[in-house]
């Protein structure tokens, strides 16, 4: 299979160019080769195997970017620097950051995965090509920065960590200070990124990764029975600190910080055992600092001894547990502002510390965090979270291949306890069909593709192949990245020897399956299909717009096409654009999104868009259309369903409208397609869509709560 996307718009010299180094890269190596290159040079190359290289793997890595410099587009010597290097399975992982005059470029990176023998088995590249770079000589210090943030957010508070990068997404990148924060009014910890000359503040990002919570053996849905089990690792006799993990409990919440210091209530007997009974909902319950312990020492020292995946932060090999947290979720972050990142866990009628999934899958989110950043990313479809569901993804996948239980958060989910979880791995998800707009919504295409993995190949081999993706993976990655990463790290491995060619066709197989390569943010509709779109807040007091498209194709003998809107939160307004043949074109500078290119655009949150014959201009049939949202507000959660009128030929009219003889109703803000006053079309029932009550919008956050 070869993929070569050669989107050469740069000159016909250069096209050329790149076109030949593309085709000499694919012919040496072989026609399985995956290549994507964009207008500037390649994204990714993947499944292949060059001669060996002698020498450190960074060595390697440079030697071969070198080599084909004309195909990445870039001066690998001049502008990257080796961030770090990690082996797993076998495999070497070389990630080289981007850099402008010493200033790491935010986000672009380019990961070398290279064989025992010294081959190069993968290239991912989210290099940066800006019209310029801003004066790398800061004109503002970071105290200065500091106190412009907490000017202009009087809700946050720098904790006094700052760091100077290139900030993308402008023709011409800003030099930018980031501060570390935390918030008065709620548990975030922003970053505010405050332009290093003119003071503007660029954005603002949530640093904590939010999820869901539970814990017993595994919970007490599972298995209510209390059992007494071995602490291991102990380094203390007066404490829950030990090797691999530290327990607290958190203070009572002032104002919005919901954990704003800590303390225990686990102490050991005279016997120096930890034999606490259940005290469920209690914010003082020691049994939940030992569950804490208990399960947050077993998934990091499972992962060290089976995998050789070390956490260490600022020296050390633990990682602090904040327990009975008054508050309804859980999250990885920095809590107490000492660099290094804890889990913490709240509560509501359950605790969430209760349900070790969820404690796996908070230190899931530290796993993923070791190998790449997983950031989110802009193409021309609009706002991409790719990278944010990824990072939820692979935190679902290690709380679920640990205990061999696929159903994440069954006893903290939201309702009463033994309720279905958050998420079930077992399920079957497909991009684009369940793609939603949102981190936690989006997981399941990548987990469950995991799951169907593990199914077959089992434990060992999937969670190496895991590991893998995440080593290889670029700090912003699609989902087509990451299923073509599946693909090239699996024959990486069967290069190793751990992996069987039997064992790559079923990697193969299973991300074609779930519509991995190819992913696209265009989710196709027919008639009678119901789907809900959730629009997160990209920059804050800034438009956004919906991560995901939406299409009508209109058959030729169509006499009417209607999306139906119905908005479930936020009492913000929106507009929806509407182009036809190709998908609306969207662009970005800095915080700032528009549409570039569309035919038609619908104000005043219309609960109907609609095509027909008597419009103006007409519905034009066979013909697909394009629809995005852009929207100023909170998160906003959309139900849209498909109303596509289509009679077979010499049939009459099925669109009672029709023949009605009403006249089309323009909509006032434009010359835009009409919709009859009272149209008496009977509308499908459409799909059943998840419960929208179970949206909310955090105050101030990058990504949703869902609970």
């Amino acid at each position: 299979m070869v993929t070569a996307c050669l989107l050469l718009v740069s000159g016909p010299a250069h096209a050329s160019a790149l076109d030949e180094t593309a085709q000499a890269f694919i012919a040496l190596h072989g026609p399985r080769t995956l290549l994507d290159v964009d207008e500037h040079g390649a994204r990714f190359a993947g499944r292949f195997a060059s001669q060996p290289h002698a020498g450190t793997p960074d060595m390697i890595a440079l030697a071969f970017l070198e080599r084909w410099e004309a195909l990445w587009g870039f001066d690998p010597a001049a502008a990257l620097t080796v961030s770090h290097v990690v082996t797993l399975s076998s495999l070497t992982y070389v990630r080289l950051d981007q850099e402008h005059e010493g200033v790491r470029v935010e986000g672009a990176d380019v990961v070398i995965t290279i064989d025992p023998v010294g081959r190069v088995r993968q290239v991912g590249s989210a290099f940066e090509w800006p019209a310029g770079f801003a004066d790398p000589s800061p004109s503002l210090s970071p105290a200065g920065a500091a106190a412009i943030a907490a000017s202009q957010l009087p809700h946050l508070v720098p904790t006094g960590q700052s760091r100077l990068i290139y900030l993308p997404g402008s023709s011409t990148l800003p030099l930018a200070w980031v501060i570390r924060t935390h918030s008065s009014t709620g548990p975030q910890a922003p970053e505010v990124y405050v332009d290093a000359h003119s003071g503007s503040i660029l954005q603002v990002l949530d640093t904590n990764v939010y999820a869901d919570g539970n814990v017993y053996e595994i919970n007490p849905t599972a298995d209510p029975t209390v059992v007494t089990l071995e602490l291991l690792n102990l380094t203390s006799t007066t404490g829950l600190d030990g090797t691999y993990a530290i327990a607290y409990a958190c203070t009572a919440p002032d104002g919005g910080n919901m954990c704003p210091g800590r303390t225990r209530h686990a102490v050991p007997d005279g016997s120096g055992h930890y034999l606490f009974s259940p005290d469920e909902p209690s914010l003082v319950d020691p049994f939940s600092e030992v569950m804490g312990y208990y399960h947050l020492d077993l998934i990091n020292r499972h992962m060290e001894d089976a995998y050789g995946h070390v956490h260490t932060c600022d020296g050390h090999r633990w990682m602090d547990i904040h327990v009975n947290m008054d508050y309804e979720n859980a999250w990885f972050g920095d809590q107490d502002d000492d660099g290094c990142r804890d889990l913490t866990m709240g509560q509501s009628t359950q605790d969430f510390t209760y349900d070790s999934a969820i404690v796996y899958h908070e230190f899931g989110h530290g796993i993923n965090s070791t190998y790449c950043e997983l950031r989110r990313d802009f193409d021309t479809v609009g706002p991409m979270y790719d990278g944010a569901g990824l990072n939820e993804a692979f935190a679902d996948y290690w709380a679920a291949t640990l205990h061999d239980r696929p159903v994440i958060g069954e006893y903290a989910s939201i309702g009463e306890p033994g309720e279905l979880g958050f998420r079930d791995l077992s399920d079957h998800a497909v991009c684009p069909d369940d793609l939603v707009g949102e981190s936690h919504y989006d997981s399941p295409i990548m987990s469950t593709t995991m799951w169907d993995i593990r199914t077959t190949l089992g434990q060992d081999k999937t969670d190496r192949l895991a590991l893998a993706i995440l080593a290889a993976l670029t700090d912003r990655p699609t989902l087509d990245e990451a299923g073509r990463t599946a693909q090239s790290q699996a024959a990486a491995l069967e290069g190793t020897g751990l992996f069987t060619a039997t064992d790559v066709i079923a990697v193969d197989a299973a991300v074609v399956d779930h519509g991995l390569v190819g992913c696209e943010h265009i989710v196709p509709m027919e008639h009678g299909d119901t789907h809900l779109f959730i629009i997160p807040v990209w920059r804050w007091e800034h438009d956004t717009a919906s991560p995901n498209q939406f299409s009508m194709y209109a058959p030729p003998t169509a006499t009417r096409l209607s999306a139906i809107i119905d908005q479930y939160t936020s009492d913000g307004g929106y507009t929806v654009y509407v182009k036809r043949g190709s998908h609306v074109v969207m662009g970005r500078e800095g915080p700032d999104i528009w549409v570039e290119d569309h035919d038609f655009s619908f104000t005043a949150s219309p609960d109907r868009v609609s095509f027909t014959e008597w419009s103006d201009p007409p519905l034009e049939p066979d013909t697909t259309y394009y629809f995005t949202v852009m929207h100023n507000g909170p998160m906003m959660a959309l139900a849209v369903e498909a109303l596509i009128i289509a009679p077979e030929p010499g049939d009459a009219s099925e669109d009672p409208a029709a023949d009605s003889g009403d006249e089309p109703v323009e909509d006032p803000a434009a010359d835009l397609p009409g919709e009859p006053e009272d149209d008496p079309v009977e509308e499908p029932a459409g799909d059943v869509l998840p419960d929208p009550g179970s949206i909310t919008a955090t105050n101030g956050c990058d990504c949703a709560l869902v609970l």
